[in-house]
């Protein structure tokens, strides 16, 4: 335990020197880069500006044909949902007339047998 103290608070010394050398003599700040890489650097920015300054146009284009096409697809969805809700409700409609006309065709023909259930006892 004594030699991790020890070698602890020699780290902790080391790093107090550093920090006082660095008080005592401060790095001079960082040299300007020479001219020539300065301007090669101002070129490749000029060259990247104007690769991007072209491609803007089309990258708008490509934006306004990808929302175009989300919203295509967006009322092909709607229309599709539509014409759906819309059979649903017709084949629901069919349904109820079709049970209706069953309801309508099952009491003229109780109707009708009561009929001649009353004519063949009126005969015998």
């Amino acid at each position: 335990r004594l030699h991790a103290e020890l070698a602890a608070l020699r780290v902790q010394n080391a790093q107090v020197a550093v920090r006082n050398a660095r008080l005592r003599h401060p790095l001079p700040p960082p040299a300007p880069p020479p001219a020539e890489e300065r301007e090669a650097l101002e070129r490749e920015r000029n060259a990247y500006v104007i690769r991007v300054e072209d491609a803007l146009p089309r990258w708008r284009e490509e934006l306004l044909r990808a929302r175009a096409a989300a919203l295509s697809a967006q009322r092909a969805k709607s229309v599709e949902n539509f014409e759906l809700e819309l059979a649903g409700r017709a084949r629901l409609t069919d349904a109820e007339r079709l049970a209706e006309e069953q309801r309508k065709l099952s009491a003229m023909d109780r109707e009708t047998r009561a009929c001649v259930r009353a004519a063949l006892d009126v005969q015998a």
